[in-house]
């Protein structure tokens, strides 16, 4: 795909889909197959005035590894630095922009029971609302904030895509979404 097609989706995703606004922070998080996009779209961030944008990259594989060689306990611990990290994003409400292209299949094989057990235990320990400063209120992230855009790139195992057409096909999808009168 052509850089400056990639260069309009990553303007789009961050000014209608996260609808960034100047001063505000961001979060990014993508998959490092989609580091060209994830690039683009910092960059469009910056272009619409965010004061910072955070980057989360995430690796399938190497998630599989944990899996395969972490224990329950140790890939369900939160450490205190995580909770400090979701509790200052409870009081900044930055916008979240989501590039998700993780192979559905690639935890295939580790038991459904390890994982569901994994995701509650951090869930329990971040808990669903934090607590504001001193005073004593919790608020709920999900709620607070609206700024999120969420993208799922697509996988195929019949006719595999490679990471640039699957952006392409989700981003007309997208498009075509955002331009319905």
């Amino acid at each position: 795909m052509d850089k400056n097609m990639l260069s309009e989706y990553a303007k789009l995703m961050v000014k209608v889909g996260a609808n960034v606004q100047k001063g505000q922070k961001v979060r990014l998080y993508a998959e490092v197959d989609q580091y060209e996009l994830a690039t683009l779209v910092a960059k469009e961030c910056y272009n619409a005035g965010a004061s910072y944008v955070e980057m989360f990259w995430s690796c399938g594989a190497v998630e599989r590894l944990h899996y395969e060689n972490a224990s329950v306990e140790t890939l369900g611990t939160v450490l205190s630095w995580e909770e400090e990290r979701q509790k200052q994003m409870v009081k900044d409400l930055p916008a979240r922009i989501f590039i998700e292209s993780a192979d559905p299949d690639e935890l295939s094989g580790i038991p459904a029971d390890v994982i569901s057990t994994v995701g509650r235990m951090r869930s329990k320990a971040l808990k669903d609302g934090f607590k504001v400063r001193d005073t004593g209120e919790y608020r709920r992230y999900e709620t607070d904030c609206t700024d999120t855009c969420i993208i799922y790139l697509l996988h195929s195992s019949d006719a595999p895509l490679n990471a640039q057409s699957r952006v392409h096909i989700v981003l007309e999808i997208f498009i075509q979404c955002v331009d319905r009168p």
